[in-house]
């Protein structure tokens, strides 16, 4: 959390309450994508996430790949966020306030696609047969 940390800081110092405003809404739901997605790889590629021993090679492999995927989606989510939100501030002429609705709006429309998904792969989970040994 240290980027948001640094634009909360920046906003404040800048007194632009809106920018402010917008980072405070975003920053719930871009925790609430991120934990959608980890429930969601869980869900559909059950691992236990503990070690076997000290030098355990094919448990930090797996970890790699995992943060490396949490990374890419979480990019993906945020540049189509602010993708969304570039172009209404083209559209509208300079107006930041376009920008905050658009990237926010996008942001909370990933959010509750990623729930449906999530809440899909749930529904089909089978702890009997799908859990790791």
């Amino acid at each position: 959390y240290f980027p948001a940390l640094f634009l909360l800081i920046t906003a404040v110092y800048q007194q632009n309450w809106t920018a402010l405003a917008a980072i405070l809404v975003a920053l719930p739901l871009a925790s609430y994508t991120i934990l959608s997605f980890e429930n969601l790889l869980f869900l559909l590629l059950p691992t236990r996430a503990t070690a076997h021993g000290a030098m355990d090679l094919q448990y930090l492999g797996r970890t790699y790949v995992l943060v490396f995927v949490r990374i890419l989606v979480l990019g993906f989510a945020l540049s189509i966020a602010a993708g969304t939100g570039a172009g209404l501030l083209v559209a509208s002429g300079g107006m930041w306030g376009f920008f905050w609705i658009g990237a926010l709006g996008a942001l909370t429309l990933e959010a509750v696609l990623l729930t449906f998904i999530t809440g899909h792969a749930f529904s089909h989970f089978d702890p009997s047969r799908d859990m790791p040994e």
